[in-house]
C-alpha cells in the first residue's frame, strides 16, 4: 500500500521495487495505490464507502503487507493515515508489517513514521 499523492511518487516507486522483489521470490502480490483508490476522508459519521470496503477486504485477505509512505514532519502522509483510519474501522486483521520510509528527513538518515515506531534502521517488523 503506497500513501503518496504526489506525481511522480518516490514512495510508490520504492513500493513497486519491493513488490517486484517479493513477486520474484514467489509471492502473489498486489499494489494498492492510495491516490488511485480515492478514499474519502475518514469519519465515523458516514457510511462505509465502496473504496474503503475494497481496501479492507484486500488487506483482510493478505498474508502480509508492505507499506510505503513519505514522511512528513516525522509521520506518514495524510493519505496514508487516512487509509489506516479506514482499516481500523473495517478490518480486525494483524498481518506482518514492514515499513519502508523513502525520505530521509532532516537528519539525512532513514526515519520510520512516528506512529509506527522504529527499529533496525527505520524498518519495523511485526
Amino acid at each position: 500500500m503506497g500513501g503518496s499523492l504526489r506525481s511522480p511518487s518516490t514512495s510508490l516507486t520504492a513500493l513497486w521495487v519491493a513488490v517486484e522483489g517479493a513477486a520474484e521470490a514467489g509471492a502473489d502480490t498486489r499494489v494498492i495505490d492510495l491516490k488511485r483508490l480515492g478514499l474519502p476522508f475518514y469519519t465515523s459519521e458516514h457510511g462505509i464507502p465502496p473504496s474503503a470496503r475494497r481496501l479492507a477486504d484486500t488487506v483482510e485477505a493478505a498474508d502480509a503487507l508492505l507499506w510505503s509512505s513519505p514522511t512528513y514532519h516525522g509521520s506518514v502522509s495524510g493519505a496514508f493515515k487516512n487509509a489506516v483510519d479506514w482499516l481500523a474501522l473495517l478490518a480486525d486483521h494483524d498481518p506482518p508489517l514492514v515499513m519502508a520510509p523513502s525520505s530521509p528527513g532532516r537528519r539525512r538518515e532513514p526515519r520510520s513514521p512516528g506512529a509506527a515506531g522504529t527499529s533496525h534502521g527505520g524498518t519495523r517488523h511485526r
